[in-house]
């Protein structure tokens, strides 16, 4: 599968160990039983094996019912040259509760990044994940609904040609970022508030399914880069933190097809909730708002405001 980029070597190793479990010929009996009788066959994360299914049954569809979505390029590409491959489903879509830290980025010294860097290493890191981290961390949306960097990555891949600007904070920069298994993406944010970095080294990757993306850092670009299938749909670019405005513009051949920009802000804010009324009657009318049932029930009333 080197054609199609370099292989995940954490898939691999993962389908070696689970594959010794069982003999040569389980694998293939299953296989041509559920071909023949669905004409669909599921390769569930190995999307290394799709060429070598599509030779030996080329009378079945070939799909992944689940998948890394940091190998959502890749998927495109064989399914752009094989029409067999019908399509992809990721893990996943909405992060969730539960599988707490199953896409979590892990930052260790470089001299140490062998020791995490492999399927075992990944697995101890996980099963380690403490309180109070909740979430699984590997969806197109956060939990609250917000697209993700990963769910905009996986856009651009299938088509959208929308800009996206996420930054790595400089802590990280010096360091070697342990990914967990194929869940995990970059640790960064859509923010350029680092006050008390100035100076420090960052990094800056921009997302994007144009040819070409340019960054600006008030009004001053460190260049061009390749983006879209080249890239792939992400360019990264070195820079020094400064306060200002950050901008990423992305176009094919010469015609700018979009941009996106994230500044630094004043000074925080907090927002309270204040209600309008701090004593009520008794009842079910008391204040407005319908029950399931339609009838009237209670609800807050409350006034937001913000102030610093």
């Amino acid at each position: 599968m080197q054609k199609y980029g370099v292989l995940d070597s954490t898939v691999s190793e993962m389908t070696a160990e689970i594959e010794k479990m069982f003999p040569p010929t389980t694998d293939a009996s299953i296989t041509k039983a559920v071909a023949d009788y669905t004409g669909v066959i599921d390769t569930h994360y190995s999307y290394f094996r799709f060429p070598s299914l599509i030779k030996k049954y080329p009378n079945a569809a070939v799909m992944r019912t689940e998948s890394y979505a940091r190998t959502s390029d890749l998927i495109k590409e064989i399914m752009d040259e094989h029409p067999e491959v019908i399509g992809d489903f990721v893990w996943t879509c909405w992060n969730h509760i539960g599988e707490a830290g199953l896409g979590r980025c892990v930052h260790v010294p470089k001299e140490e990044e062998e020791k995490y860097n492999n399927v075992f290493g990944m697995m101890d890191i996980m099963v380690k994940t403490e309180y109070p981290y909740r979430l699984s961390n590997c969806a197109d949306f956060d939990i609250n609904g917000v697209p993700t960097v990963q769910g905009i990555y996986r856009k651009n891949v299938w088509g959208d040609q929308s800009t996206c600007i996420a930054v790595q904070p400089p802590a990280y920069h010096d360091l070697a970022e342990i990914k967990m298994l194929g869940f995990s993406r970059t640790e960064e944010k859509q923010s350029w508030n680092l006050e008390g970095e100035e100076g420090k080294p960052i990094r800056v990757n921009v997302y994007s399914g144009a040819e070409w993306l340019e960054l600006f850092l008030n009004e001053k670009s460190p260049g061009r880069k390749p983006a879209g299938k080249k890239a792939p749909y992400c360019a990264s670019f070195e820079l020094e933190y400064e306060p200002g405005i950050l901008t990423a513009v992305s176009s094919t051949g010469r015609k700018e097809v979009s941009r996106s920009t994230i500044e630094t802000t004043g000074k925080a804010v907090k927002i309270k909730a204040v209600p309008e009324n701090t004593q009520a009657k008794a009842g079910v009318k008391a204040l407005g708002g319908k029950s399931h049932k339609g009838q009237l029930g209670l609800a807050a009333l409350v006034t937001l405001y913000a102030e610093t």
